[in-house]
């Protein structure tokens, strides 16, 4: 069985580059800000760094601000989605 990481061994190199990121910034960011501020090589890598800091045990406030700023950049992007969407082809009626 593997032993439990703490905060320490969760937040060092990559990781802590995207909480600092996104705690500096101060408002909601996206996977796609989070990997153009620090340059990382796909979306993928800001995902799993960000998914990576909600499943540590991290104090509670940090994790309701994380959790905050993500779902409103969802909710944003969504909106967006929403006012902007057009069929793909055809007439939708």
């Amino acid at each position: 069985m593997k032993p439990e990481k703490s905060e320490e061994d969760v937040l060092k190199g990559t990781t802590l580059r995207v909480y600092r990121l996104i705690y500096r910034q101060g408002r909601p960011m996206g996977v796609h800000d989070v990997q153009r501020g620090l340059q990382l090589s796909s979306p993928s890598v800001a995902q799993y760094h960000i998914k990576k800091l909600l499943e540590s045990e991290t104090d509670p406030p940090t994790r309701a601000m994380l959790l905050c700023f993500l779902a409103e950049e969802v909710a944003k992007q969504q909106e967006y989605l929403v006012r902007h969407a057009r069929p793909l082809c055809g007439i939708v009626q």
